[in-house]
């Protein structure tokens, strides 16, 4: 069928024993046959419904138990490994101090900007209404 997927059989079961679970609790919560589950434990084939019944009741996301999604584990060797730490670029904190004052600057800027000219209409609108009391009801 196209729309099988292969599971971690491995995983499936670990997760079931790690609660617990027998095969048949894991069918009555599941809602999947017995069967089904012994065959998900053995050959790790199922359909998309399967996976999400069995995800769904394991409490792992769909695609946690997909067989292509497991990485290998790789052991590094000491050496490697001080290598890549040694290769990572340092943060230079001072010119995201810098970055951070530039942003509040330019943000103070704004708003002195804006402030005027809210001031500015506000004023305008004062002077108008000394001038013409009977337009400015509010």
């Amino acid at each position: 069928m196209a729309s099988d997927v292969k599971l971690d059989t491995r995983l499936i079961r670990k997760l079931r024993e790690d609660k617990g679970w027998s095969q048949e609790h894991l069918a009555a919560v599941s809602g999947l046959s017995v069967r089904t589950i012994q065959r998900l434990e053995a050959e790790g084939n199922a359909s998309l419904e399967s996976r999400s019944a069995i995800t769904l009741a394991l409490g792992v996301e769909p695609l946690a138990l997909d067989e292509a999604m497991k990485s290998p584990v790789v052991e590094l060797p000491p050496t490697l490994t001080v290598d890549v730490i040694k290769a990572r670029p340092a943060i230079d904190l001072f010119k995201v101090a810098q970055l951070i004052a530039l942003v509040v600057g330019l943000m103070i800027a704004m708003g002195y900007v804006v402030g005027r000219d809210l001031a500015k209409r506000d004023n305008q609108i004062n002077a108008s209404c000394k001038a013409n009391p009977a337009d400015c009801r509010r």
